[in-house]
Formats: C-alpha cells, structure tokens, sequence
C-alpha cells in the first residue's frame, strides 16, 4: 500500500476515534439518570430577581409573582437540542398546574430574540417567553449549560433546580410539587 493512503488512513482513523469519543461524552452527559441534577448552589437561598421583556413587549419581573405562585424559570434556546426536546414537558406542565397557583417563565438566551418568537409562535408556547439575550439573568442564576430549571417559591426562594435533560422532567415537578410543594432540594 501507498505511505501517503497509510498516513491519510491512520488519520482519518485517529480523528474518527477522537469525534467518536467526543460524541459518546457528549451523549452521556445529556443522557443524565432521572434524578439527577444540579447541585446549584441556589438552592435554599432567595431568587435573584430579574426585569425582563417578553415576546409581546411585556416587562415581566419575578417579584411581580412574590407571594402569589411558584414560578418554574427555565433557561433555554431555539438551537438548543436538549431544550427543544424538554419543552412539550414543560408545556404540559404549564398546562395542569397553571390555573394551581403555577406560573412558567421561559428565558430564552437567543442572541437573536427573532429566533425566540419564530419558535415560541411554531411552537404555540402558552407562557410567558422571556428574553435574556445578554445572559444577565443566566449569569445570576450561575447558568452554566441549557436547558436548566429553578423552582421558587412564592416566598421568593430557590426550592429545586436541575440542569440538563430530564426525560422525566413533567413527572418530577408534579410529584414535588403534589407531595406538599416544593422543599429546599437540589436536582432530582
């Protein structure tokens, strides 16, 4: 065999074996046990508050929910795979805890908030839609990866947070949420 189709062959191979790696982690990672969360240290501590405009023009602050509702922040974006893979759960969520004194805030970190609305309108997203286009509340929220969620009490506190994909994520919150609210916990 030619030494140059050898060289190129061992290569292509080293370089294969490499992504092949990458992606396995990657897949890992994202494949998270139900359960398992983050252990933000958030939690237990009272919520940075955050003024943010929605996708109809709205300011939205999180204290404005101070004493009335549970409010899920979820961070996410429209070119985030695991996000758009979790939203349909936090849409049927939204759906049977609403009128229950349950509110969901989507934060959308899009650079683009035009990308945001193009999917929350594909997407008929029934919540309110926020934009964190300069990531100042994700940078409070000590956001680190996407998607990932906070629950806050409506005395204004940190209750539960999880990062990353939970296939589980709709069954989880209700179950906290059923089993007489949300209590000081970290990932689930």
């Amino acid at each position: 065999m030619n030494p140059r189709k050898t060289l190129l062959l061992a290569v292509a191979f080293i370089i294969f074996i490499g992504v092949s790696g990458w992606i396995t982690e990657r897949a890992r990672q994202l494949d998270l046990p139900p359960g398992t969360g983050t252990d933000s240290d958030l939690v237990g501590s009272p919520a940075p508050d955050f003024t943010l405009k929605s996708l109809d023009g709205r300011e939205v602050k999180l204290s404005d929910y101070r004493g009335k509702e549970t409010v899920l922040v979820a961070f996410w974006a429209s070119w985030c795979g695991p996000c758009r893979i979790e939203m349909p759960s936090l849409e049927a969520f939204y759906q049977s805890h609403h009128g229950a004194g349950v509110q969901v805030l989507a934060l959308s970190i899009d650079d683009d908030p035009a990308a945001a609305q193009q999917y929350a309108d594909q997407n008929k997203l029934p919540f309110p839609v926020l934009i964190d286009s300069d990531q100042q509340a994700a940078s409070e929220y000590h956001v680190e990866g996407i998607p990932v969620i906070f629950v806050v009490d409506p005395a204004g506190k940190v209750r539960f947070a999880h990062e990353g994909l939970n296939p589980s994520l709709e069954t989880v919150l209700t179950a906290e949420l059923n089993s007489g609210g949300f209590a000081p916990r970290k990932g689930r």
